[in-house]
């Protein structure tokens, strides 16, 4: 009982330590089908997603899907769906200041 009880302790005091926390920014498109892209080396780059939020890095080459993962292919096929039928999507990214690859794509 008591190794158990100490386990616990560790477990919590583990807990309680501070961990960095991520701050994720997305971004409404109404419609999809406003969204310009291009495909190259595996990668599928939005555009023009400051069209949409000024906040987010402009122009060409800053936020994509890596199409070689299966992550990056689903959310190609997603957006590829929504840019289609001109819905409304939203792309999810953990620093929008940085380049980096679209964290998550859906309609949340």
């Amino acid at each position: 009982m008591r190794k158990l009880a100490t386990k616990l302790l560790a477990a919590l005091g583990i807990l309680s330590l501070p961990s960095p926390a991520l701050a994720a920014s997305a971004v409404q498109v109404s419609d999809a089908s406003q969204i310009k892209f291009l495909v190259s080396d595996n990668k599928v780059f939005l555009r023009n997603l400051d069209q949409f939020d000024s906040s987010w890095l402009s122009c060409c080459y800053n936020y994509w899907f890596d199409l070689t993962t299966e992550t990056g292919k689903s959310h190609y096929a997603y957006f590829l769906l929504r840019k289609a039928s001109g819905e409304a999507i939203h792309f999810l990214v953990i620093d929008k200041t940085q380049p980096s690859a679209i964290h998550s794509v859906g309609d949340f």
